[in-house]
């Protein structure tokens, strides 16, 4: 099999800061989700000429969802009522610093996403604490923004997993052309 020269990666640093634990948690999801995937297939997959073109499409198509998802929730945010105290604040017991390495473009989005996944986790809490809403109706829209962030990820995934298959025959097949061009040494007597 070939292998990939040692090679310098770039990778723009994100800092941020989520202070609910649902927005942590889906932030280590997300990360450990999608960030491999779009690097292999900005990448790796880009770069073999039998799956540069799926490989792009699926790219389009990814990044489509990812800044419509954004959109949408930033919509629903936009929307939501504002409490009627605006002068109490919230404060969250533990919240986390993360730094995220944006190997590729669309990861900058789906930063984006958490960031505003977590701030409608804050002013859900709020509206419940202020007395607006109850706790079920302001657990309600975390519920659903969660679900529709993760059938966005299946999404992503489904892109994916043709192109892997196909990475990995190909991969099989330039292992077995290696061997047959290199045979091994035959041992002396």
């Amino acid at each position: 099999m070939r292998k990939r020269k040692n090679r310098s990666q770039p990778a723009l640093l994100m800092d941020f800061s989520l202070k609910t634990h649902q927005g942590q948690r889906m932030c280590q999801w997300m990360d450990y989700r999608l960030k491999n995937l779009l690097f292999m297939l900005e990448v790796v997959y880009s770069e073999n000429q039998s799956l540069h073109d799926l490989s792009t499409k699926a790219i389009e198509q990814i990044t489509q969802e990812f800044d419509c998802l954004d959109q949408n929730l930033q919509n629903f945010l936009d929307a939501m009522p504002q409490p009627n105290n605006s002068k109490a604040s919230i404060r969250y017991n533990k919240p986390k610093n993360f730094t995220i390495q944006c190997t590729t473009p669309q990861v900058i989005t789906y930063v984006d996403i958490l960031k505003n996944y977590d701030l409608l986790i804050q002013k859900c809490d709020r509206l419940w604490l202020t007395r607006q809403w109850g706790r079920m109706e302001s657990r309600k829209p975390i519920h659903e923004w969660g679900q529709i962030i993760s059938k966005s990820i299946s999404f992503c995934s489904e892109r994916f997993a043709p192109l892997r298959s196909q990475y990995i025959q190909y991969q099989k097949l330039q292992h077995s052309d290696d061997e047959e061009n290199n045979p091994k040494d035959q041992e002396q007597p």
